[in-house]
């Protein structure tokens, strides 16, 4: 289904084992949160 709530999307990150629920959820992010996750090294869907 379309959103399926917070709690679907911290499921995959748990079991995917992710750092950032834009790992795993597609969104709009702004360019400060793009930023900081390359700097991570987290991969943003």
């Amino acid at each position: 289904t379309i959103g399926g709530g917070i709690g679907q999307s911290r499921l995959c990150m748990l079991l995917l084992e992710k750092a950032h629920v834009g790992e795993v959820q597609a969104s709009i992010w702004d360019k400060q949160t793009e930023d900081c996750c390359a700097e991570a090294g987290v991969s943003l869907l």
